[in-house]
């Protein structure tokens, strides 16, 4: 077989815990290794190099589209049902924010989320040189697997010149290669319901042919992991929501009468799974098996362009043209300056708690609180937005000072993500209109269908709570524009909100109630 010449954007895509993400622009993984030179006393060589732990430093670039997957995925929140089907299942009741002092729920993200134990893992795999350009091809030559990904920084940037993005840092210390009879990474969640087994492949698996690779180390590559580093499966309980690592032994004689206390058992040559004997299962709850093998277990794609696509009906990517930003204060008045720039960028420092006997950290929380920092470059017109950032009423008063603005400690950042640019909407605010009805969004969801001339609301909007100035700076050449820029720093109060299925009316109440913006236990 000839070697591959390349890999280019095309071949690979990105998963996070089984779920292919969209508008993914880079992806990196780039490793360091770490070593100590030893010396001693009366000896002028080397005596030994002590090598510690590589550390993978990890970039995630995406064109913001107005959707929240990703947010959600790398911080491992459900933030609440996005298509409605009525009842409990509705973002009204279980979404995972709300407005303090009212029953408002909304499906979303908040930067506390990324105190999450439970990290995230990501992999990558990348088609056969063959197969490009061909999405019904999953045959792939070797994927990239990153786990426990722990984010270290979350920056959002609109402006002017270049499409809206958002973009992702993350540490962690595993990043292996998966390739020949472990090249197709696998997850399958099977809901319980009274079995005492399951198989794995869901009808794609041919036994004895297909089946789960065993690693160099002779281990079998499942690849969750029990406390004590052993390969596992992961067992959910329903309504709670607690998740169980178990260790799983192989049995290639196991049926389902052979299962064993405090373990599950794996037979390579049938793919069955049986469950160990002491474990209560009931219905509703889940067991998530995540596996390298030879092949693709049904539901497991390498490309699914539709599935892509379909998140924010077919929103690519946001220019200025679709993004509004607001500075509302605790009287809800706002200011819609000159943007050129808008950046929220959010700072998650991790904290690497070790033990003896380990080599890697045993966990990387957060510390807290999270420091946010907010940047604004505009074009200098008129005064009246540092006047409202001051609290002051820009027609009445004869004098503007930078003292006035530290007396400002309400003022909340909004910024909303539009399917449509403005001209295409008509107007901006309320004066955002449908001008056709669009196909895919809404249908069938429960909620009340879209119609030509009806409020256009956000994709999504980026809340930031109790901003503090901390810089204001104003600048003038001879050739160039006069600016003014405002930056302004605060805490882990930075929300992600899903606007998709929210009326014109439930926007409004929204942005009135920003500043009582928090998240809720589900």
């Amino acid at each position: 077989m000839a070697q591959r010449e390349r890999v280019i954007y095309a071949s690979q895509a990105v998963y996070i815990d089984g779920k292919q993400q969209s508008r993914v622009q880079t992806l990196g993984a780039n490793t360091t290794f770490t070593s100590e030179d030893i010396f001693e006393l009366g000896q002028l060589d080397i005596i030994d190099v002590v090598d510690d732990v590589p550390k993978v430093a990890i970039t995630l670039n995406l064109h913001d589209f107005g959707d929240i997957t990703t947010l959600a995925a790398l911080c491992k929140t459900n933030p609440g049902t996005r298509v409605l089907s009525g009842g409990a299942t509705d973002w009204r009741t279980n979404g995972h924010l709300t407005t303090t002092g009212n029953s408002n729920r909304y499906r979303g993200v908040c930067l506390a989320d990324f105190g999450s134990a439970d990290l995230p893992t990501i992999w990558a795999p990348v088609q056969d040189a063959a197969g490009l350009g061909d999405h019904a091809n999953n045959t792939v030559e070797y994927t990239l697997f990153l786990d426990k990904v722990a984010t270290n920084k979350v920056t959002f940037t609109y402006n002017t010149s270049g499409a809206a993005t958002c973009n992702f840092s993350a540490d962690g210390y595993d990043k292996t290669w998966f390739l020949n009879t472990g090249k197709y990474v696998n997850q399958e969640t099977f809901t319980v319901a009274s079995e005492t087994t399951r198989t794995l492949g869901g009808g794609q698996f041919t036994p004895s042919t297909h089946k789960v690779a065993t690693t160099k180390a002779g281990n079998m590559a499942f690849l969750f992991f029990d406390a004590a580093g052993v390969p596992a499966v992961r067992f959910t309980v329903s309504g709670t929501g607690v998740s169980t690592n178990y260790a799983i032994n192989k049995n290639d004689s196991a049926t389902s009468g052979d299962g064993v206390a405090g373990k599950f058992v794996y037979n390579s040559t049938t793919n069955l799974i049986v469950y160990p004997t002491d474990l209560v299962a009931t219905a509703g709850d889940t067991l998530t098996v995540r596996y390298a093998a030879n092949k693709y277990a049904a539901g497991n794609i390498f490309f699914d362009e539709d599935a892509s696509k379909a998140l924010a009906d077919g929103t690519g990517a946001m220019r200025q043209g679709q993004v509004e930003v607001l500075i509302i204060d605790g009287s809800n008045a706002t200011a819609v300056w000159r943007i050129q720039t808008a950046t929220v960028d959010a700072t998650l420092t991790r904290e690497e708690l070790k033990e003896i006997g380990h080599i890697k950290a045993y966990a990387q929380p957060v510390k807290f609180p999270l420091p946010i920092t907010v940047a604004m470059d505009s074009l200098l017109s008129d005064l009246s937005d540092f006047a409202m950032l001051a609290g002051e009423t820009w027609s009445s008063i004869v004098d503007l000072d930078i003292y006035k603005l530290l007396s400002k400690s309400n003022l909340n950042l909004v910024i909303m993500t539009y399917e449509q640019n403005d001209m295409e909407a008509g107007g901006t605010g309320v004066n955002r209109k449908w001008k056709t009805a669009p196909s895919a969004r809404k249908a069938g969801s429960g909620h009340t269908t879209i119609n030509a001339g009806d409020q256009e609301v956000p994709l999504a909007m980026i809340v930031v709570k109790n901003l503090k100035p901390t810089a204001e700076n104003y600048n003038l050449a001879v050739g160039a524009n006069a600016t003014q820029a405002f930056n302004f720093r605060a805490n882990n109060d930075l929300y992600v909100v899903d606007c998709f299925d929210m009326s014109g009316a439930e926007l409004a109440t929204l942005k009135t109630n920003v500043a009582t913006l928090a998240r809720v236990t589900q």
